[in-house]
C-alpha cells in the first residue's frame, strides 16, 4: 500500500472520506491518516473544512467543482445567504459583514476564495473571475537618508553535536553487528538519532534506514512514523529502542506493519 495507490482510488471512485479509504484497502486507520497527512502536505490532494460526520472530505485539486456539488446540499439557509450575499456583491469585505454573516462565512472556506478590495480583505466566489481592487495611494515624497550601517559583533560559531551518552550506546551495538554506519543524523540529544546504515547478509549488504529512541515506551503512532520516513529513503527500517512496544504497536506490528519493521531492543 501507498500514495499512489490512494490517489489512484479517488481518481477513480472520487472525493473520499477516510473510513471509506480504511474500507477500499482494509488499512489500519493510523495508516491509513498518515499516508492522507503525507499527500496533503505536498499539495497533492486538498481536504475539505466542512466535515461529514467527524471526518473532512479528501479530493484531488481538479475535483473542486465536485467537492461544491456534494458540500452545498449540506449547507445551512443562513450559509447560503452569505454565499448569495457575496455573489450578488462580487466581493464582500470583512467590515461589510454583520458578526453572524462573520461567523457563518468561517463555515464557507470551501466556497470562497480571499480576495483584496482597497486594501481591504475580502471574500469572493471560489472561481468567480475578478481582480483585486486596489486605491490609488499617492506617491510618497522621496526623502534622502544617510544609512548607518550597525556594526554587528561576530557570533562564536555553535558546536557541532556528534555525540552523546545515547548515540554512543547505538554506535556500539551496531559495531557488534558489523553494521557499518553511513549516516547519522541526531534529532535530540539523549533522546533520539536516525540512521543510514550497510548490514552484511549471507546473499549481500542491505542498506537500511535506522530509527533510533531512548524512551521507556513505543506506542503504535511513533512505528508508523518511523516506518514513512523509511520510504523517503526508499529503503527498509530497523528500529532500535531501550525501552518496551505497547500492546497496540506489538498488533501492528503482527497486522499491517509485519515483516516490514525489524525491531531491536537494547
Amino acid at each position: 500500500m501507498d500514495e499512489e495507490r490512494i490517489i489512484q482510488i479517488i481518481k477513480e471512485k472520487g472525493p473520499i472520506i477516510p473510513t471509506q479509504l480504511t474500507k477500499e484497502l482494509e488499512a489500519n486507520t493510523f495508516i491509513i491518516n498518515a499516508l492522507l497527512s503525507s499527500l496533503t502536505s505536498k499539495k497533492r490532494l486538498l481536504y475539505t473544512q466542512k466535515r461529514i460526520g467527524d471526518s473532512p472530505i479528501y479530493y484531488l485539486p481538479e475535483q473542486k467543482e465536485n467537492i461544491i456539488k456534494i458540500l452545498t446540499p449540506r449547507l445551512d439557509h443562513r450559509e447560503t445567504e452569505v454565499l448569495e450575499k457575496i455573489r450578488k456583491q462580487e466581493i464582500l469585505t470583512e467590515e461589510e459583514m454583520t458578526p453572524p454573516e462573520r461567523f457563518f462565512l468561517k463555515q464557507l472556506m470551501d466556497f470562497t476564495e480571499p480576495i483584496i478590495k482597497n486594501n481591504k480583505r475580502g471574500w469572493k466566489i471560489w472561481g468567480a473571475k475578478i481582480e483585486e481592487v486596489q486605491q490609488q495611494q499617492p506617491k510618497p515624497i522621496e526623502i534622502q537618508k544617510r544609512i548607518i550601517e550597525p556594526k554587528i559583533k561576530p557570533q562564536p560559531e555553535k558546536k557541532k553535536i556528534t555525540q552523546d551518552n545515547f548515540t554512543l550506546k547505538i554506535r556500539e551495538a551496531l559495531s557488534k553487528k558489523r553494521v557499518r554506519i553511513l549516516n547519522e543524523e541526531i534529532i535530540r540529544l539523549n533522546a533520539e538519532a536516525n540512521y543510514i546504515v550497510e548490514v552484511p547478509t549471507t546473499l549481500a549488504i542491505q542498506k537500511y534506514f535506522v530509527k533510533a529512541r531512548n524512551k521507556k515506551t513505543i506506542n503504535e503512532q511513533e512505528l508508523i512514523t518511523a516506518w514513512f520516513e523509511s520510504q523517503k529513503h526508499e529503503l527498509p527500517v530497523m528500529y532500535i529502542t531501550t525501552g518496551k512496544i505497547n500492546k497496540k504497536a506489538q498488533k501492528l506490528l503482527e497486522t499491517e506493519l509485519k515483516d516490514k519493521i525489524k525491531i531491536i531492543t537494547l
